[in-house]
């Protein structure tokens, strides 16, 4: 994994020089930096847009008593999103660009968070992102015990019982 990310560190900075390269000397030195500041412009003013549009459906999915899985990922594919737009180079804007649209970023979302493996402490289980993000969807199991659907709450067997008291502190 790190030997991939250090070949990264190499690799994107001389694509980067070598396409600026090529395209100034097409277009011009004033053009090349001025079509950088306005890939920054642009992309800042269009983070600004979808960060809002996915922190309202966050919110949505929160009121509607379910786990925003999705949006959480999408939020930091934004950050790296806004990350690439900042960095000066053609090869970094277009993929910047394309984490910032929605019709390529929520897929690679979902992707992505069924990748990811979460390990339940209680359960002694494993389990994927996507299983735990499925599990809070409107229909299942909700904070409080009660489901949608109006069955019995499901209780782990590992789970601890709690046990509700009172207590005074007598110095």
């Amino acid at each position: 994994m790190y030997r991939y990310l250090l070949l990264l560190f190499f690799l994107v900075p001389l694509l980067e020089v070598w396409l600026l390269v090529r395209v100034g000397a097409h277009i011009g030195p004033w053009l090349v930096i001025l079509s950088i500041f306005a890939t920054a412009v642009i992309g800042a003013f269009f983070l600004r847009l979808q960060g809002f549009s996915t922190l309202h459906r966050a919110q949505g999915a929160m009121l509607s008593g379910r786990l925003p899985a999705v949006e959480m990922v999408e939020g930091v594919l934004l950050l790296l999103a806004g990350a690439l737009l900042l960095t000066p180079g053609y090869a970094t804007d277009v993929v910047g660009f394309l984490l910032l649209w929605p019709a390529s970023r929520t897929p690679l979302a979902r992707y992505l968070l069924a990748r990811v493996l979460i390990v339940d402490p209680l359960a002694g289980a494993e389990k994927s992102a996507h299983d735990a993000y499925s599990a809070s969807r409107p229909g299942q199991q909700q904070a409080g015990g009660s489901s949608a659907t109006g069955a019995a709450p499901h209780r782990h067997p590992h789970q601890p019982e709690v046990l509700e008291g009172e207590f005074t502190r007598e110095d």
